[in-house]
């Protein structure tokens, strides 16, 4: 999941939306004829579009759908929104809410499908907690990350507990917290997940999955009426290949994020591509469960103040 702390950076994407706007994406050929395309992607936080990501970086894929690839890993949501926001990329590989905030700004944003689950976010203790279950934690602190996918199970949770939801920047600063005591409980997803898990740095209270989400410049989609078409092939060939080299693409992962192919390995086996068996079992469809999803979240930021603006997220969502 690729996060972002609202309060400054709404802000900085509203003016950066503003300024550029004058400005469109547009689609260039190479002298092979090529088109080019400049992709995010995340390189820490979120399972399948980083393994995705790299397997563009790393293999012919994109060529060989008539793209001249330029890819570019990125830390965070809100470097991934920044820099689509700003054109230095036409894509971003990212999770649902990130999609939300850019739509709530007013960025000509276009959803061109779905890797599917990103795995699990889960509120989380100590391992060696006391807290077993949400009765426990009324009256305790709960940490998470506003303006996010974990932002609304956590404050439900958090509301059904008894308990305070208290805003952090990032995971690791989170995760620091509850180590030390400072707070009782955390959101977390994963990767991060199953490692803290694999340390015996946690336990899960409760949990449940997101999505992934493939986010376009619309102004670069609509420049070749078949961009889409070829991107998503292109996709669907990039997860065959994860699922035929998945030790590979793991340890390519591993070694950039830092966390180990164990927690690569088992978070990603919730997305259910992760078994795909040929191209026409890769599904990249964006739902009517999911689109109702994202309206939701909409309401649910709009309503915490969270985004300026209610967006209707269905408009934003191109078929397959």
């Amino acid at each position: 999941m690729n996060f972002f702390l609202p309060t400054v950076n709404l802000l900085q994407i509203g003016f950066l939306i503003s300024a550029l706007s004058i400005f469109g994406a547009c689609t260039s050929k190479t002298e092979s004829g090529l088109t080019t395309i400049k992709i995010a992607y995340p390189s820490s936080g979120t399972i399948v579009n980083a393994q995705v990501g790299l397997i563009f970086e790393r293999t012919d894929i994109l060529k060989n759908n008539g793209f001249e690839g330029q890819m570019k890993p990125m830390p965070t949501g809100r470097e991934l929104k920044m820099a689509l926001v700003a054109g230095e990329v036409d894509l971003i590989l990212t999770s649902e809410a990130n999609l939300v905030v850019l739509l709530s700004e007013g960025f000509d944003a276009r959803a061109i499908g779905s890797l599917g689950s990103a795995g699990r976010m889960a509120l989380v203790v100590n391992e060696e907690s006391k807290y077993k279950s949400l009765t426990d934690l009324k009256g305790k602190t709960i940490a998470t990350i506003f303006g996010t996918s974990l932002h609304q199970p956590a404050l439900l949770w958090a509301r059904e507990a008894g308990a305070e939801l208290i805003n952090m920047n990032q995971v690791g600063t989170m995760m620091a917290a509850l180590k030390a005591g400072k707070v009782d409980a955390v959101m977390t997803w994963d990767p991060f997940l199953e490692d803290a898990l694999n340390q015996r740095l946690a336990r899960i209270v409760k949990s449940e999955k997101f999505d992934l989400i493939t986010v376009a410049n619309g102004k670069f989609v609509n420049k070749q009426p078949d961009v889409v078409k070829r991107l998503n092939k292109a996709f669907r060939e990039a997860v065959v290949y994860m699922v035929e080299n998945k030790q590979k693409v793991n340890g390519w992962f591993s070694e950039m994020s830092k966390i180990s192919v164990v927690a690569i390995e088992r978070s990603s086996q919730e997305n259910k591509n992760y078994f795909a068996k040929d191209s026409a079992a890769v599904d990249l469809a964006i739902s009517a469960s999911f689109v109702k999803r994202l309206e939701g979240m909409s309401e649910f930021l709009f309503e915490q103040k969270v985004i300026r603006t209610k967006p209707q997220v269905a408009n934003s969502i191109l078929t397959n």
